[in-house]
């Protein structure tokens, strides 16, 4: 990992307890690394690329991050550009403490709308944000960003087999009261942007409200399969956007006199959508 004067680092890790990394350095990596996971992250404005033509993988060791299962953004941070990098089997949701699991991969809690504008290459593949109990949910498979999200002029983007899970209900006539919002991401109160962009694919993402396991009990819903935003989402002047195989599913129950709950926006869950101009979509 290569930063600021070249100085080489044994992993991510390492690089950023250094303390060496600053706002407008470049981080490049040379190889898969598994030495982050919840790691909060407190540097703005540091591009993280892949060395040569082979992207990089970044996956998660042990952890029991709730927020963020690899890179959990300081407040502070508001960008983070990605190039020619892969997130893969990450996973938010404490087991050891009862939580609501935010951003699979990456959690941002900025005031503003998290900016990844302009990525390139970057795929987030098979992470998981769980809910932990009948009252926790999942937010966010691969990205949680509280005030929303732009990847507007990013190329070569893929989202797939990210999974948000709502908490399940283990007991008798108890109701699961954990949604599930954003199989791949989440954008909260905030607009998700990826206007401009091309190439974007959506692929097998899930959004799976919590299950009543037990005999009575209800579900709850599961609300956009693979974005999810309380705002706006845009893709005014995309070209080639692909949504495919993803859902947005309401929890079960197993019993009789329990009810099933509904899911809403198998793609996307917005208050507005605008694409104006887009095509191939």
């Amino acid at each position: 990992y290569t930063v600021g004067d070249g100085q080489d680092y044994q992993d991510l890790k390492s690089l950023y307890d250094s303390g060496a990394l600053q706002s407008g350095d470049t981080v490049i990596l040379y190889n898969d690394d598994s030495s982050l996971a919840g790691q909060v992250f407190a540097v703005s404005g540091v591009p993280i690329k892949s060395a040569g033509e082979a992207g990089k993988i970044i996956y998660q060791g042990q952890s029991n991050a709730v927020n963020g299962g690899i890179l959990n953004l300081d407040p502070a941070v508001n960008s983070l550009k990605l190039d020619n990098i892969t997130f893969k089997d990450a996973s938010a949701g404490n087991v050891t403490y009862i939580n609501t699991g935010r951003g699979g991969a990456i959690y941002s809690a900025t005031t503003g709308s998290l900016d990844m504008k302009g990525s390139e290459a970057v795929s987030f593949v098979s992470n998981t944000a769980v809910g932990q109990s009948a009252s926790s949910s999942g937010q966010g498979g691969a990205i949680y960003s509280k005030n929303g999200l732009s990847m507007a002029q990013s190329r070569d983007v893929l989202f797939q087999g990210n999974r948000a899970l709502g908490g399940d209900s283990k007991t008798a006539s108890a109701n699961s009261l954990a949604s599930a919002r954003g199989g791949a991401v989440y954008g909260g109160s905030g607009t998700v942007d990826f206007s401009g962009s091309g190439n974007v694919a959506f692929v097998d993402n899930l959004a799976q409200g919590g299950v009543a396991t037990e005999a009575g009990g209800t579900g709850q819903a599961g609300y956009g399969g693979a974005i999810y935003t309380d705002n706006s989402f845009l893709a005014v002047g995309s070209q080639s956007m692909f949504c495919n195989s993803n859902l947005a599913a309401g929890g079960d129950t197993s019993g009789s006199a329990g009810a099933t709950h509904s899911g809403y926006g198998g793609a996307v869950y917005a208050k507005s959508i605008d694409m104006q101009g887009a095509e191939d979509i």
